[in-house]
């Protein structure tokens, strides 16, 4: 394959290789391994992702998250004979996958005629022998599953995103976060801040989902977490007594929503800063319930077994989910707000992990390998010196990286590489 990749950004790179994972998922029996693997690591190295990101992606594509498609022609015809070649790696492209690729084949005028010989093409040049040697069930005249065209990418300028799709072809409609109040000197939303006028009320474009907001007077940092649904329009006020931010009364909502209605505050919002969206997600994916939000700060484990074994199986009941959303909202807690009994309960859940002990990963294998994603993730949000020698964020995960290793499995060998390559990118 060849290494030139003119005209496709690093945006570009990351939409591509998510779905080539996306292709490689609906190909799977639950496991991307033999030639599919093969064929993956060969576009993420030539994508120029790392270990994690590529790590990252793949989970996103089989948990079928909205995906995106570049409208550049050179990020598309890398897509479409990339799909192919993920496709025939392992000699069966079933169904779901030539839907897959009929959708982009239609937008790019490709006959199903052509498309079968591409795969034909594709096949021949993989296993230098008759393509026949690859199953293709012919394409169904049917397009009831194909009613969305391809995707549309969103703009390359970081602060003017369009609208999300999701992996069917719907939008996923974007909301809007107003904030009111005066003397606002920078506005901040989830990881991204901006310097603002007197005329800025909020922002624009704002994925669906929880977002944290704060503006900066002073030395003061109001903030809140607000629920922003799909197409809707969340109001928060600063109040001014007690200097911070509060849910709007009705009459606000209402003439904010008439306002933007009418075009008013076009000029007034800012864009979503949508280069920090993947990061947010992976920060937040444990907090997606409002009903459960915000979780419990622990003061102490019970049990009589090690951190680890008292934080899972003690505080949580053996539930992973439970104990990476605690870990998440003490991070953000911490790293937002700068919160010390926070910021200590994610340190102590964090070691408990580092520390978990040599049996540990092998019986708790999908744990550890959401616990390493979402682990280093959070690292990656911390200035460089939190990682001079003997740090607490990361003493002791050279002990996991060797428990993972140790376990054997490609799941758990492949979350240690990660964490090794994130490690050595810091030191």
């Amino acid at each position: 394959m060849s290494s030139n990749l003119e005209g496709i950004s690093k945006n570009g790179a990351r939409r591509v290789y998510r779905i080539l994972a996306r292709m490689a998922w609906l190909g799977s029996d639950k496991r991307l391994d033999g030639p599919t693997r093969a064929a993956l690591e060969a576009y993420r190295t030539r994508l120029g992702l790392s270990p994690t990101e590529g790590m990252e992606l793949e989970d996103s594509a089989r948990a079928g998250e909205s995906m995106q498609v570049g409208k550049r022609a050179a990020e598309q015809r890398l897509l479409f004979d990339a799909m192919i070649d993920v496709g025939v790696a392992n000699r069966e492209v079933n169904d779901q996958q030539l839907r897959y690729l009929k959708r982009f084949a239609k937008i790019l005028d490709v006959p199903k005629d052509a498309l079968r010989a591409r795969l034909e093409q594709h096949a021949a040049g993989r296993y230098s022998s008759p393509s026949a040697e690859v199953r293709i069930r012919d394409p169904h005249d049917d397009e009831s599953d194909e009613t969305g065209s391809l995707i549309a990418a969103p703009s390359e300028s970081a602060w003017n995103e369009e609208p999300t799709w999701d992996d069917a072809g719907s939008p996923a409609k974007p909301g809007a976060v107003v904030l009111l109040g005066a003397n606002k000197e920078a506005a901040r939303i989830d990881l991204g801040t901006l310097a603002t006028d007197a005329s800025f009320a909020g922002f624009r474009l704002v994925p669906p989902g929880l977002h944290y907001v704060a503006l900066k007077r002073g030395d003061r940092f109001p903030s809140s977490w607000v629920q922003v649904p799909e197409g809707g329009v969340v109001v928060q006020r600063l109040h001014p007594a007690h200097d911070r931010l509060v849910n709007a009364s009705a009459g606000d909502v209402q003439a904010a929503r008439q306002k933007l209605e009418a075009g008013q505050l076009e000029e007034r919002l800012a864009s979503y800063p949508f280069q920090y969206l993947p990061d947010w997600r992976q920060l937040t994916i444990y907090l997606g319930d409002p009903e459960a939000f915000p979780p419990r700060l622990r003061e102490e484990d019970p049990g009589g077994g090690s951190r680890f074994e008292n934080a899972l199986y003690g505080t949580h009941d053996g539930d992973g989910n439970a104990f990476l959303t605690e870990m998440s909202y003490a991070f953000l807690r911490g790293f937002l707000d700068g919160e010390r009994r926070a910021f200590s309960r994610w340190s102590h859940l964090l070691q408990a992990g580092y520390h978990c002990g040599p049996d540990a990963p092998q019986s708790e294998r999908g744990f550890f390998t959401r616990f390493v994603r979402l682990v280093v993730v959070q690292l990656g949000q911390l200035p460089s010196d939190y990682f001079a020698q003997d740090s607490f964020v990361t003493y002791g995960a050279r002990y996991l990286t060797q428990d993972l290793r140790r376990a054997g499995t490609d799941d758990l060998l492949r979350a240690a590489s990660a964490l090794e390559a994130f490690l050595d990118s810091r030191a």
